[in-house]
């Protein structure tokens, strides 16, 4: 219940909770808590796709009811174990690559201390996965981007500008925003503003050529 508690207070409060997370010795509960948010949220979002829908996917003259049954059926399962690992996966890479990049800069930080900061900046990431259920719930239809995009107003006439800036969103403002606060609580005094100007290029850096070589629907 505790680290419940934990995931809603690191939104407003991150230091003091990354703080507290760092001085215990086991992360599992966190790690499972997300891990099954996630999967739990990647069945329910699953649920808005319709027989038509389903049918476009595998074809116009796939009408069979037992077919669009099972197959809908196989999604759900297939999202729900994609989905529990995807945090940690996501987690593991981001803080593999700010590790090398801190440590090439010179600036020492463990990687254990990364990766908790990085789960707990995953937290936006699932309430931005709310929202998209939330709004499908209202259109019935599929949402494949983000409703926080800060460049909403963009659109794919704008080609190169619109694919650069399609990931980033409020969540992931927010996403960094609580890494950033991990650093200046893990880096040595007279690194923190060194650390944290690092940190955001990358992560803005990564998130810009992320949104340009990702397919957009």
């Amino acid at each position: 219940m505790m680290e419940i508690v934990r995931i809603g207070k690191v939104l407003i409060s991150p230091r003091s909770v990354i703080q507290e997370k760092l001085q215990q010795k086991s992360i599992a509960s966190l790690v499972f808590i997300l891990s099954l948010l996630s999967a739990i949220l990647a069945v329910i979002s699953l649920t808005v796709f319709d027989g038509e829908y389903i049918s476009k996917i595998l074809g116009e003259d796939s009408t069979d009811a037992n077919l669009l049954k099972a197959y809908k059926i196989f999604m759900l399962l297939g999202s729900g174990i994609v989905a529990f690992f995807t945090p940690v996966i996501i987690t593991l890479i981001n803080t593999l690559f700010n590790y090398l990049v801190l440590w090439l800069f010179r600036t020492k930080i463990s990687f254990r201390e990364l990766f908790i900061i990085g789960l707990y900046s995953y937290v936006p990431l699932i309430i931005d996965l709310v929202m998209r259920i939330i709004i499908q719930s209202i259109t019935h239809k599929p949402l494949f981007q983000s409703p926080a995009r800060i460049f909403f107003f963009l659109s794919e006439e704008n080609g190169f500008i619109y694919r650069t800036l399609s990931y980033l969103t409020i969540f992931t403002i927010w996403s960094i925003y609580i890494y950033i606060s991990g650093i200046y609580v893990v880096s040595p005094e007279n690194k923190k503003k060194k650390a944290a100007t690092i940190i955001i290029i990358t992560n803005i850096l990564f998130l810009l050529i992320s949104g340009f070589f990702s397919k957009t629907v």
